[in-house]
């Protein structure tokens, strides 16, 4: 692997209530900093990949919970990411899926560490989703974590 300067690693956090942010729980990533800064991005709506750069991602953490806890045991949950186009919204593709069968609390969570990975350019932007859900809040998506790293967009 080439040289990639501390700058350029990524961690993202799903969070509620960003203004522009996806689903009626407003969730969008924020870019924790190696500092402990939080980086929120411009205007507050969510962390986006700077101009002429690429964010390639090589890992995804998520947990989910069920409100209805024991009473789901056993059923699947699938965690999704999609990216979509800032230009265009209505442009939106599948990039990532994880699925986890739920634990006897209704509860469970995997850290998936992808040998290809993908990438997100400067023009979208990464859209959660999770089905059949629902998403939350309450319950729902507890945390999800994105891993990556950024590249000159050649």
């Amino acid at each position: 692997m080439p040289f990639i300067p501390a700058a350029n690693f990524v961690v993202l956090e799903l969070v509620g209530g960003i203004t522009g942010g996806f689903g009626p729980a407003q969730l969008a990533f924020v870019r924790n900093l190696s500092d402990g800064n939080r980086d929120g991005g411009p205007g507050g709506h969510g962390w986006r990949v700077p101009p002429n750069h690429a964010l390639v991602v090589t890992g995804v953490d998520w947990q989910y919970n069920h409100p209805q806890g024991a009473a789901f045991a056993g059923t699947r949950q699938i965690f999704r990411l999609f990216l979509q186009n800032l230009a265009n919204p209505t442009l939106i593709e599948r990039v990532f899926e994880s699925s986890i069968l739920l634990g006897s609390k209704g509860e469970a969570g995997i850290s998936e560490a992808l040998s290809v990975g993908f990438v997100v350019s400067s023009q979208a932007r990464l859209v959660p989703d999770v089905t059949p859900g629902p998403e939350g809040p309450p319950s729902g998506i507890n945390h999800a974590i994105v891993r990556g790293y950024l590249i000159p967009d050649a």
